[in-house]
């Protein structure tokens, strides 16, 4: 069964890729480009793993917010 995720858009793009779900910084270890990474929240530390990135979903934060700024 496929998930549906619903919240505010920051882009006016659109990608189709694999979502690695990261619960842990250990889970970074995982990400391949082009990957759409799914996080808690954000913080400074996912900085480097957002330019690697072809997309971010983000629990928590707003059109000002670190991750959407540095994506």
């Amino acid at each position: 069964m496929k998930e549906v995720l619903s919240g505010m858009s920051v882009s006016l793009g659109a990608i189709k890729s694999t979502a690695r779900v990261i619960n842990d910084i250990s889970d970074l270890e995982n990400i391949k480009n082009g990957d759409i990474l799914v996080l808690p929240n954000s913080d400074p530390i996912y900085s480097i793993y957002v330019m690697k990135a072809a997309g971010t979903i983000c629990e928590n934060g707003g059109r000002l917010s670190h991750l959407c700024i540095v994506s």
